[in-house]
């Protein structure tokens, strides 16, 4: 199978002082763009409360999206399940879909930390439970007429959800998982996996897809089932020369400076600790909130950009020509990555980010056609 390849729309939003209407312009131009250059599809994520991500519905967003243009897919990355009634949410997926004439897949998860859930209403020592009982309700209501239900968190007499889903089988569903025990579960059960880095550092080390693979497979041979695919998601950006793209590092830094404040008291010791579930009171984690003031991460603690190591191989974030590319993507499709999902839309003006697009469909993605 050839590797696949999406983008990310990170609805980075650092600039308040920026039009919000400008953002979502820009993600309608990089959209068509992507559709025109031959990306299978695009990732669309959804957050709430701070400037990191900027879109509090990812349903909503395809849903504009999608009318403006024709084959590209669609998948949500990620719906928390424990922010949604699941009977509602059954019910906005089937209507997505319509939308979207079938293009739509679907990233779910549990929810990586507390900082929604003390605003939203529910125990965040709850999240796997909670996720558990939603998705059981989801494929119930999306196959099942008049179902009822009697769980811990959510219970209803006998619903048939309309509209029913577009597509004969229920969406594709990926499931986002960081920890071991997520990674693991994941294969037991057969669901296609989207893991992204869990280092602490502005480069990852390069064997962490090797160990989170390594789980996830060992899920799947507990189970004796198939392997489902995997989605990697990483940032990139690809210039002419390495020194081209090392240009963009500063945009690079600064966002995922948003997501590294708040990051961990202390980095992880090992690979047990790396891999341990968030809530996990033995993690070497203990993950605080991020440091949020009307809306704005507060990034002061966050280390200044460091490219001491940026000429070297990373899993993380990649500045690289056409040849480093290819070099890269070709060690993940050996290790058994189906899909790319790459970060490049993270602030560098959006001619470039254009132009780096064209280089990966015109010198790249042709390596990795079936």
């Amino acid at each position: 199978m050839a590797l696949r390849f999406w983008l990310h729309l990170p609805f980075f939003y650092p600039d308040f002082e920026r039009p919000y209407g400008d953002l979502i312009d820009e993600t309608v131009a990089f959209v068509q763009a992507a559709e025109r250059l031959g990306f299978e599809g695009v990732v669309v994520p959804e957050n709430n409360f701070h400037n990191f991500i900027v879109n509090p519905s990812a349903l909503e967003l395809i849903a504009y999206l999608a009318p403006q243009t024709t084959t590209l897919k669609f998948q949500t990355g990620v719906l928390v399940l424990p922010m949604y009634h699941p009977l509602r949410l059954a019910g906005q997926v089937a209507f997505t879909d319509h939308i979207t004439r079938g293009r739509l897949s679907l990233g779910i998860a549990r929810g990586g930390g507390p900082y929604q859930a003390d605003r939203l209403g529910y125990d965040g020592g709850d999240m796997r439970a909670m996720y558990e009982e939603s998705l059981e309700v989801l494929r119930r209501a999306w196959t099942e007429d008049d179902i009822s239900h009697e769980g811990r968190f959510w219970s209803f007499p006998e619903t048939t959800v309309l509209p029913r889903l577009y597509q004969q089988e229920i969406p594709k569903l990926w499931v986002a998982a960081q920890s071991a025990t997520g990674i693991r579960n994941a294969g037991r059960q057969g669901l296609n996996l989207m893991t992204s880095s869990n280092a602490t550092t502005f480069f990852t080390p390069y064997e962490e897809i090797e160990q989170i693979l390594g789980f996830y497979d060992e899920g799947v041979a507990e189970s004796g089932g198939a392997r489902g695919d995997i989605m990697a998601v990483r940032g990139v950006f690809v210039g002419e020369t390495v020194e081209d793209a090392l240009a963009q590092a500063p945009a690079l830094h600064r966002h995922w400076s948003h997501y590294a404040a708040g990051a961990p008291e202390r980095a992880p010791q090992s690979v047990e600790e790396m891999f341990r579930p968030r809530d996990d009171p033995s993690s070497g984690w203990k993950r605080k909130n991020r440091p949020i003031k009307g809306g704005r991460i507060q990034t002061g603690t966050v280390p200044p950009l460091d490219l001491s190591g940026a000429r070297e191989p990373h899993d993380g974030r990649l500045f690289v020509d056409p040849e480093g590319a290819i070099s890269m993507f070709s060690r993940y499709e050996s290790l058994g990555v189906t899909h790319l999902d790459l970060t490049m839309l993270f602030g560098a003006p959006l001619e470039d980010v254009l132009h780096s697009m064209e280089l990966l469909s015109r010198y790249v993605m042709p390596e990795f056609s079936e």
